[in-house]
């Protein structure tokens, strides 16, 4: 049995008899696991630390065996400030199994050295701890032994404030301050409430139900208007509205804020929320909504800003009692494609035509590009077809998400895609091959139709364009249909076959792009013009072993001649299976004296280097019989 196959237990035992720290070293180093094992142990050995920190860092990084064997040797050593200290270490890791055993020798320490308060104080910290990285099962098992949150600080209150970002442990809370008697020194049901109101731990919560079982439980009683807008404005900032609303409809909430906060920014947080409730009871009363809008200290008018926040009932709400239509709503329905919303818009008046003139934005119609549905709803609605900019842009826009549908009502409206100052080709491969096939078919393709043919006409004009190296199964639509030619020799076609395979394509796209390129003409063993090395021999194929396997399969030849020296396998390699299947192209496309010099270079170099590919050379020397 190999050393590193022994037990733990065993490996324990070695450690015992070792006297010297860097003994205990050279043992774990044979293997990682020993590493893990003995660490523990290395750290007691290390004479600058003592046996208590030996053990601190088997809490934190240990396994749960270390942790067991150095608590027998040290459990009668450990006083009551370490134990507590070892405790809180075991609550952060969140390993439930250390824990009980940190519980148990507490148990222990608490009856024989007659600690003067009851055991579950001295959790306390534990459970702050626990709370804090959110350990529910930690949690869980502390409460049960009858520990608590109590508030003893100010630094409590920053603790519980990152609680409630996890609803989970914020749920077991609620049930630990409604069953109090679970609590067995200082009982505090309400400390819970008083984190929240000194925290504004209302406003960081994320689950609305949650804030609703804490409101009933009393948080929002008697809460001061300062801390409930901070609250308000907590939620607000994290966008979470639906907590924000529930807050804002709690009774005393509301009241409290009517007391300290301005009418108009109660109806600000209302609309924002999405308080119908609470806008409803404000706009009965009598104000006026283009009231709010106008005045200064509102950013952005109320209708614009239940439209962002897709709050469709409230635009509907805020519509019937007089909302002014302005084109920036309507332009952000269109933009966030909200059908109902736009619809509910168009409805009450807003022009179809309009423009968004506060962020430059383009036409409404522009902005509905890539959606049938809001495209043809505008239209019907009595937009007008651009033109000028306006109209290229809409254009490059269809053509590039492949806006089809789009595309055809425009051509039934007499928009003509002939002599236009941009590529129709150049776009449209943004797109998909539908588009492109609809262009191609109805006789949109022509040379006529591109500013500079010649350009248009040179493949690697359309390699160059990043947006078709993300989509190479293009190349064989192009080639098919005539629109580029494919030069068989040269610089552009090495850069295409070289820029293939570092593109985001998937491998299958890879190698039915190579077999297109293969089938119009290209050379799969083409050189560059600087030298004589086919494009197999560069790096980024040989780094591939897709890529290397696709030429291959394709007729590339891999010559010995051909190779920068030994070392080019070699360091290219990135498995044992990568490097046999360039040993065997060699052997295949060279004579077996050629195969044999190389391999008996690379073989003589990487036992230099004492590099493990050497058992793969001998493997594939005697497979071959290359002696």
């Amino acid at each position: 049995m190999y050393l590193h196959e022994l037990p733990a237990d065993i490996l324990y035992c070695i450690a015992d008899e070792l006297d010297y720290s860097w003994t205990v070293s050279s043992l774990a180093l044979v293997n990682s696991r020993l590493h893990e094992v003995l660490n523990p142990y290395l750290y007691r050995y290390t004479k600058q630390y003592s046996h208590t920190g030996a053990l601190s860092f088997a809490t934190w990084h240990g396994p749960n065996s270390a942790v067991t064997n150095l608590l027998v040797l040290q459990s009668n050593d450990l006083d009551k400030f370490t134990w507590q200290k070892l405790m809180s270490s075991a609550a952060i890791r969140g390993d439930l199994d250390i824990v009980k055993l940190f519980l148990d020798v507490g148990k222990g320490l608490h009856a024989s050295c007659g600690w003067p308060s009851t055991l579950p104080r001295y959790l306390d910290s534990g459970l702050w701890h626990a709370m804090a990285q959110h350990h529910e099962p930690v949690i869980e098992l502390l409460i049960q032994h009858g520990t608590a949150p109590v508030l003893r600080d100010d630094a409590n209150f920053v603790l519980y404030r990152g609680v409630w970002t996890h609803v989970p442990v914020a749920k077991l809370l609620i049930q630990l301050a409604h069953y109090p008697l679970l609590i067995d020194h200082e009982p505090d049901p309400t400390a819970l409430c008083r984190s929240i109101r000194d925290g504004h731990g209302l406003g960081y919560c994320s689950d609305p139900e949650t804030v609703r079982c804490l409101l009933e439980y009393g948080a929002g009683s008697a809460l001061p208007g300062e801390a409930l807008r901070g609250a308000l404005d907590i939620a607000i900032m994290h966008r979470r509205l639906n907590v924000a609303r529930t807050l804002l409809e709690c009774d005393d909430i509301t009241q409290a804020l009517h007391e300290w906060i301005a009418a108009i920014d109660m109806f600000d947080m209302a609309v924002v929320t999405g308080s119908e409730r609470l806008v409803c009871e404000i706009l009965q009363s009598g104000a006026s909504v283009e009231g709010w809008s106008d005045n200064e200290s509102v950013c952005e008018p109320p209708l614009m800003r239940a439209v962002k926040n897709r709050q469709e009932n409230m635009v509907r709400l805020l519509l019937r009692h007089g909302a002014k239509l302005r084109s920036q709503a309507l332009i952000e329905a269109i933009r966030l494609r909200s059908v109902p919303m736009t619809r509910m818009l168009l409805d009450a008046g807003a022009d179809p035509n309009c423009k968004d003139k506060l962020y430059m934005r383009g036409l409404a119609l522009l902005v509905a590009v890539g959606h049938e549905e809001l495209f043809r709803l505008l239209i019907e609605r009595g937009a007008a077809m651009p033109s000028g900019d306006d109209l290229t842009s809409m254009l490059k826009g269809i053509l590039s998400k492949s806006g089809l549908p789009e595309l055809q009502m425009m051509l039934d409206r007499g928009v003509s895609l002939a002599n236009q100052s941009f590529s129709l080709l150049q776009f449209a491969m943004r797109g998909t091959l539908e588009m492109l096939d609809f262009l191609y078919n109805n006789g949109f393709l022509k040379e006529t139709t591109y500013p500079d043919a010649r350009y248009m006409r040179h493949v690697w004009a359309l390699m160059a364009n990043p947006l078709f190296i993300l989509h190479p199964h293009l190349l064989g639509w192009l080639l098919d249909k005539g629109l580029v030619d494919m030069p068989c020799c040269g610089a552009d076609p090495y850069s295409i076959l070289v820029g293939l395979f570092q593109s985001n394509a998937d491998d299958q796209q890879k190698e039915k792009t190579v077999d297109e390129l293969v089938r119009h003409g290209i050379d799969i063993n083409l050189t560059t013009q600087q030298n004589s090395r086919p494009v197999v021999w560069n790096k980024v194929i040989l780094h591939s072993k897709v890529a290397l396997k696709a030429f291959l399969d394709r007729g590339a030849k891999m010559l010995p001649e051909h190779a920068d020296g030994h070392k080019s396998l070699l360091s290219r390699s990135r498995s044992a299976e990568h490097l046999e299947m360039m040993l065997n192209a060699v052997l295949r496309d060279s004579s077996r004296a050629q195969a044999r010099r190389l391999l008996l270079d690379m073989k003589e170099y990487a036992g230099e280097k004492k590099w493990p590919t050497v058992r793969c050379l001998e493997r594939f020397q005697y497979q071959n019989g290359l002696y």
